[in-house]
């Protein structure tokens, strides 16, 4: 059965409504991490245990969002923390690195001492106006034009739309003024004397007057219009970023500039009395950076509402848990990655037997059903395609993305690995991971996945080309005999 030509439209991977869920990149927020090194509830004992008895079977990733928020603890403490964080990831750093995000081995305690704190204006010396971009050097001048006009006062409410964005002639580029007004924006702005709470009030009072609240199952751009500017969201998104010289905003830029905004305009705001812009900044890059990833676990309600707010808008699957849920989902995802052969394969029988179609496709001469999963298959897989022609018929078991981010290579070796046991329970030859090979295939795209020969069908395991996925797929012995013959 042949499949390629189909998912390489784009169009497989869609959302889809599921009981099912998969759990191999996990991506704890601070206070997650901070929790389970203190260990202070008998919760955190217990699930602190479990992690590293598992961590081989799953990815825990940090960030610099993280060694962000440990700038603020002025003792020791952080360095024990960073430790004890080291024990769970693995070193394993995601980063975003326009236009796409990585991750690489390094320690958390050597990134920390590699990284500058927000509030660092270092990074403006380095500036040499000579090898700035058109881009960069528009970009500068307006966001040092925007912020000089806002704190003079001289910035109309309707300034997206109304304000003549500068060009890239005009005054020199001055690196103390510049590092003047960002010093003062430093202190004034991300600092805690309540600048951002008066600022927010202001905005709120004058976007929001009506004071509107938003949750996952809002029509952002349909509530936008009820604001003072009457304007879908996409559109004043676009006109911001016009504003400060964005013309080709990437993900990240959209992405954080929707967080804030939820957040300034009142629409989906932190609570007044611990608000501080600086947190809001690195919360915005923990939603963004856990959009790559299974699930978000954080016991911040301001980061869960707007992460799943923008998670619904922009069509992303990630999971969002709590302390407490994230410990009985990962109780079931070490139950899912333990099953037999035969229980994986009852479970996709049953959902196939069921046959809950969300959706059908017709391409090039074959009929493509999406159908409800209520289980994931493999402990990994939680979307089921059948596909059928009049040559051929069978089963794809896929993991929906909702970003066409990059798999990692340790998250193919291990269901790599997981599979490969499974089948050798029952007699098939162990096939595990050959990382120096392998991952070189999978680098020219030409990986060769596995494959296994039961009595009435065969099942592979394929990285489809040019896409970011792996797929089992599962056809009729018969039939793929006479296509191979």
């Amino acid at each position: 059965m042949v499949i390629k030509d189909y998912t390489a439209t784009g169009t497989v991977y869609g959302n889809a409504v599921s009981n099912s869920f998969t759990m191999v990149t996990i991506y704890f927020d601070t206070h997650i991490f901070s929790h389970l090194y203190k260990c202070q509830e008998e919760k955190f004992h217990v699930l602190r245990r479990k992690i590293l008895e598992h961590k081989e079977e799953f990815i825990f990733l940090y960030s610099d969002a993280h060694l962000q928020d440990l700038y603020n603890d002025s003792t020791d403490t952080k360095y024990r923390e960073l430790e004890f964080m080291k024990d769970i990831v693995n070193d394993y750093h995601i980063t975003y690195n326009a236009p796409i995000i990585q991750v690489n081995l390094e320690t958390p305690h050597n990134r920390f001492q590699s990284i500058k704190p927000i509030e660092d204006t270092s990074w403006i010396d380095e500036i040499d106006p000579n090898n700035l971009s058109d881009e960069q050097i528009i970009s500068l001048r307006n966001s040092m034009d925007i912020i000089a006009k806002d704190l003079n006062g001289e910035l109309a409410p309707e300034w997206p739309f109304t304000r003549v964005p500068l060009g890239k002639s005009g005054d020199p580029f001055d690196k103390e003024s510049m590092k003047a007004m960002v010093n003062f924006v430093n202190k004034n702005h991300l600092g805690a004397n309540g600048t951002y709470k008066r600022v927010r009030d202001l905005a709120s009072a004058i976007y929001n007057p009506k004071h509107i609240r938003v949750d996952k199952n809002t029509d952002l751009n349909a509530i936008a219009k009820e604001t003072f500017l009457e304007s879908p969201f996409d559109k004043i998104l676009s006109a911001l970023s016009k504003q400060f010289g964005l013309t080709n905003p990437d993900n990240s830029q959209i992405y954080l500039l929707h967080y804030y905004f939820l957040d300034n305009w009142g629409l989906c705001p932190e609570k007044r009395k611990t608000v501080k812009a600086r947190n809001l900044l690195i919360d915005s890059a923990h939603s963004y950076l856990a959009s790559y990833c299974d699930c978000l676990v954080s016991d911040d309600k301001g980061i869960r509402t707007k992460s799943e707010v923008l998670y619904k808008r922009y069509g992303i699957d990630t999971a969002i848990y709590t302390i407490d849920e994230f410990i009985e989902k990962f109780d079931e995802a070490i139950a899912n990655n333990q099953k037999s052969v035969s229980e994986y394969i009852f479970e996709t029988i049953e959902d196939h037997t069921k046959s809950e179609t969300i959706k059908i496709d017709k391409y090039e001469g074959r009929t493509f059903t999406h159908i409800k999963p209520h289980h994931s298959y493999f402990g990994y897989f939680n979307q089921m395609i059948e596909a059928y022609s009049e040559n051929d018929w069978g089963i794809m078991l896929g993991k929906r993305n909702g970003l066409n981010q990059s798999i990692l290579l340790r998250e193919i070796e291990i269901i790599v690995n997981r599979i490969s046991k499974v089948f050798a329970n029952i007699g098939f030859e162990y096939q595990p991971f050959q990382f120096e090979t392998e991952s070189e295939q999978l680098k020219e795209d030409n990986w060769i996945g596995r494959a296994w020969r039961c009595p009435n069908f065969i099942i592979r395991l394929e990285k489809l080309k040019g896409y970011a996925n792996l797929c089992l797929i599962i056809s009729p012995l018969a039939e793929q005999s006479a296509q191979t013959a």
